[in-house]
């Protein structure tokens, strides 16, 4: 895995948002993603992540339309598994060619 994107996104569910994140991650070749305070519902992740061909995610609700954490990963970029989740974190463990990240 080369790179990865954190962004506080603050609302990903209009088109603008989308558009701007689909050039972000085709112009870096990310990997791993994570959005933070989505503020939409988590079934919009799948919609999202799929479109970009991220093969899987994970989606820690917000409150309503406050917070909510997104992540998402391609296959073949290593081992990701989630740890622990809440509101304000999502705790992973990551194994990249047979090594922890």
């Amino acid at each position: 895995m080369n790179k990865a994107i954190v962004w506080n996104c603050r609302g990903a569910g209009n088109r603008a948002f989308i558009n701007a994140f689909r050039l972000l991650v085709n112009e870096n070749k990310s990997e791993l993603l994570a959005l933070l305070e989505t503020k939409c519902h988590s079934s919009k992740a799948s919609e999202v992540f799929n479109s970009m061909g991220f093969d899987n995610h994970y989606c820690q609700p917000g409150n309503g339309y406050a917070g909510g954490i997104w992540v998402g990963w391609r296959m073949g970029s290593g081992n990701i598994e989630v740890i622990e989740s809440h509101m304000q974190f999502v705790h992973l463990h990551v194994v990249l060619d047979h090594s922890d990240w």
